[in-house]
């Protein structure tokens, strides 16, 4: 509700990704992901640049080093992601 006068600006994204679903089997719920804490605004104008490159590049790397990650490793992954781009979701998330 919060983001109703920048609905028009923004695409929410998952912060844990969804493949996190077919590859990571058991760890969260799609339930779970799509929960409100787990959604993360960005900006159009950045989208591309910051969700389709700088973080799905991220979450690949992060996957590539963890085949089989448990739940925390994940939900560190997400904190990190949230620590270096969260000054530019919207609202904001992390430090």
């Amino acid at each position: 509700p919060g983001l109703i006068p920048v609905a028009d600006r923004i695409t929410v994204h998952h912060a844990i990704p969804k493949w996190v679903l077919k590859r990571c089997t058991g760890l969260f719920s799609a339930k779970e992901i799509n929960e409100d804490r787990y959604l993360r605004g960005i900006y159009k104008l950045t989208n591309d640049e910051l969700h389709n490159d700088r973080i799905h590049n991220a979450w690949e790397r992060f996957y590539r080093a963890n085949r089989n990650p448990a739940k925390q490793d994940i939900l560190h992954q997400l904190e990190k992601i949230d620590d270096a781009y969260g000054h530019l979701f919207v609202p904001t998330q992390g430090k």
